[in-house]
């Protein structure tokens, strides 16, 4: 399974939606970048969350056109 093979650090990048990520927890993920601007404040910040896990450094991007 693509999830499994991300966890064991066999693979680096591993595309997601956000119910997926639901309740994941993987150690290691340095960088989330967001394709599109969730609609949600609250979206954001979870998907944000899944980078710097117990005080280690991360980064969240998110990619954007001119008019958002």
């Amino acid at each position: 399974m693509t999830l499994d093979a991300f966890r064991a650090g066999d693979i680096q990048v591993i595309v997601a939606s956000d119910a997926m990520t639901r309740g994941m927890d993987i150690e290691g993920v340095y960088n989330v970048i967001n394709y599109d601007m969730p609609p949600y404040i609250k979206t954001y910040v979870h998907r944000a969350g899944r980078t710097a896990r117990a005080g280690r450094p991360g980064c969240c991007f998110t990619l954007l056109r001119k008019d958002e």
